[in-house]
């Protein structure tokens, strides 16, 4: 992790803790501003990884650096797409994707550089004790990043990095 993802997450984590904390700050300003962390921090994780982060926000603009690993208005795609690794099945609302929120919850997604599913990136509340076990059996292979902190809610979510076990 960079200097620069360093200073995002010291931004993003301070930007959370005001918004739990104070009424009295536009909670809006604050939620726009965590939102553009999370998606910088998202991008610079897919940097990392040489993969291409799936930025869905229009409203917010991609900082110039990130642009290469970047998908601007892309759409998430299925596990089983992840998994087969090819395009398509995809869908307009996550909750049609076919995942599991207790092993996908809060999840970004990347794609490598000739536009294939390469990982979903989950921020696990809880983490299941079967999730080696519902990788396997989905074609998946599941890491968790300890090196990593959560960029949905630093210090309260583990980071796990879904990848194709083997093409199908």
């Amino acid at each position: 992790m960079n200097d620069h993802t360093q200073q995002s997450f010291h931004r993003l984590e301070k930007l959370i803790s005001q918004r739990k904390a104070s009424q009295l700050i536009s909670t809006k300003k604050i939620s726009n501003e965590i939102k553009f962390l999370q998606s910088l921090i998202a991008a610079e994780y897919g940097k990392e990884r040489e993969a291409r982060y799936i930025w869905q926000d229009e409203s917010i603009a991609v900082p110039a650096a990130l642009k290469p690993y970047v998908i601007k208005n892309g759409k998430p795609f299925s596990t089983y797409t992840l998994a087969k690794g090819t395009r398509g099945n995809y869908c307009r609302e996550s909750r049609s994707l076919n995942i599991n929120t207790a092993y996908f919850d809060h999840a970004y997604y990347y794609k490598d550089a000739e536009g294939y599913p390469l990982m979903i990136v989950a921020h696990l509340y809880n983490m299941p004790n079967d999730l080696q076990l519902f990788a396997r059996q989905n074609n998946l292979k599941s890491v968790i990043r300890r090196d990593w902190k959560s960029w949905w809610n630093p210090g309260g979510c583990d980071v796990v990095e879904y990848t194709r076990l083997k093409k199908i």
